[in-house]
């Protein structure tokens, strides 16, 4: 039976919202299905609001007290790049930074995919999912046309 751990944020977590807007966690990714079904055994470490930073504190934290895992998927990067929107709404004219400098970001990442890697899994990294951009631009679409892309996983060898 392989075994595959979840490292990220609250996507990789599974969290959704209800129709009312209050966010739980579910199976929406499908991993207990998978696992029936496939033999595998998942094991989710993700957590919502999780950085770069958090991921790969976690992972070390749980690469040392735990078996090794066949694959270990990473996913982050949502809410490194998140800004201070209260601070943008009293200044929306201001320079305002993600909670994570990209230099940061790349850094932690990089730390955290060679810590897997070192201690014998395999990586799988997951990308966000393209938010649509009429949101983003409150429904001008000239002003950020749609960006078409393919995102899925790949592994690192």
């Amino acid at each position: 039976m392989k075994t595959y751990y979840m490292f990220g944020d609250s996507l990789m977590r599974g969290v959704m919202p209800d129709e009312a807007w209050n966010y739980h966690s579910s199976d929406a990714i499908g991993f207990e299905k998978m696992q029936a079904q496939y033999n595998m055994k998942f094991l989710n470490f993700a957590m919502p609001t999780f950085t770069s930073e958090r991921v790969k504190m976690w992972l070390t934290q749980v690469m040392s007290s735990y078996p090794i895992p066949d694959v270990a998927f990473l996913e982050c990067g949502g809410n490194d790049c998140d800004y201070d929107w209260k601070a943008i709404s009293a200044d929306p004219d201001g320079e305002h930074l993600p909670h994570t400098p990209s230099e940061k970001f790349i850094d932690q990442y990089c730390t955290a995919i060679r810590k897997a890697q070192s201690a014998g899994a395999r990586v799988a990294m997951t990308s966000l999912p393209p938010l649509p951009h009429v949101a983003v631009t409150e429904g001008d679409s000239s002003a950020a046309p749609p960006v078409k892309v393919k995102s899925s996983p790949f592994l690192l060898s």
